[in-house]
């Protein structure tokens, strides 16, 4: 995870990669992996892809790349979900954290949601990878009217905290609608 403050950092996208989670890289790597991902899944046909945290399963096939959206670039990742008990569909990334350290996730999104709603939401782990809780989170609005807008949090890592995971979301199992993401980032907040 690149460490330097928001404005000194290259800019960045969020993708999925082929172990389940998602980095953050640059636009032409961004487009490369995710036509990757697309191929190996089509040669795999009978791939079963299972991640599951609090019970729900992420659903992959919610999560593309977009050339007719983006804030910056070219593109925008969709997220499209669809009612499903125990089902998401969000992009993740988790990442090592020392305790006392503040983080801001931020991301440009557009919302078309009918039902639940889209969220950003930092997720503790202990030393042994597991679950502790859902930190701090924020809700963006369901209807964005094709108009980007910023949504934002902030957390400081508690005692027992070893990695955090930061995602982007559509929550609950029986949310419905799409939205797209774009200038996903998350850095080391220095608070006074």
């Amino acid at each position: 995870m690149d460490t330097r403050p928001e404005k000194e950092r290259p800019h960045a996208h969020v993708i999925w990669g082929m172990h389940g989670g998602y980095f953050l890289t640059n636009h032409e790597q961004m487009v490369e992996s995710l036509r990757r991902m697309e191929r190996f899944l089509g040669e795999h046909p009978g791939l079963v892809y299972n991640m599951e945290l609090e019970a729900y399963t992420l659903d992959r096939s919610g999560v593309a790349l977009d050339f007719s959206r983006a804030h910056s670039g070219k593109s925008s990742v969709r997220l499209t979900k669809t009612p499903a008990t125990k089902r998401t569909v969000a992009l993740r990334q988790r990442f090592d954290v020392t305790p006392g350290t503040w983080y801001r996730a931020s991301v440009r999104y557009q919302a078309a949601v009918k039902q639940g709603g889209f969220h950003i939401i930092f997720t503790a782990f202990d030393q042994d990878g597991r679950w502790l809780r859902h930190q701090d989170g924020a809700r963006g609005v369901n209807s964005t009217a094709d108009k980007w807008r910023e949504l934002s949090v902030d957390t400081q890592v508690k005692e027992d905290t070893a990695e955090l995971m930061i995602e982007c979301l559509l929550y609950d199992d029986q949310a419905e609608g799409v939205a797209w993401v774009d200038d996903f980032t998350c850095a080391p907040l220095e608070k006074n």
